[in-house]
């Protein structure tokens, strides 16, 4: 795990949009894509559901 999955998934989390979360974060939403692939690979479970309306916690990424 590192900073940057954990800043990633944070600004997810907060905003609720890839898009809005690389523009905060100010790099590819296609690299925060990969930094949630890969927290979640690494802690074995899923973070977000993937909608057409945007990211929603799942309840493990609610007590994480």
């Amino acid at each position: 795990m590192t900073e940057t999955q954990i800043t990633s998934f944070l600004a997810c989390a907060q905003l609720q949009s890839l898009s809005k979360a690389s523009e905060q974060l100010f790099c590819a939403a296609q690299a925060i894509s990969k930094n949630l692939l890969h927290l979640e690979k690494e802690l074995n479970c899923r973070l977000f559901d993937r909608t057409p309306q945007g990211l929603v916690l799942t309840e493990t990424g609610k007590e994480y």
